[in-house]
């Protein structure tokens, strides 16, 4: 699947999707990712699984 977006980047842009990846990052910046973890109560706990049923 991968491919086929990296074919359609090519084809669209004239661009590999390194060079539009450069492109991208010049134009908004480097993504960064920070994880955060964090205990939670009992009933923090509940919430999320009673979200997850319903998603």
């Amino acid at each position: 699947m991968l491919c086929l977006l990296a074919a359609e980047i090519m084809a669209v842009t004239g661009k590999t999707p390194s060079e539009y990846y450069r492109t991208l990052t010049e134009r908004f910046g480097e993504p960064f990712y920070k994880r955060v973890d964090t205990a939670c109560s009992p009933e923090e706990k509940a919430a999320f699984k009673s979200w997850a049923l319903r998603a």
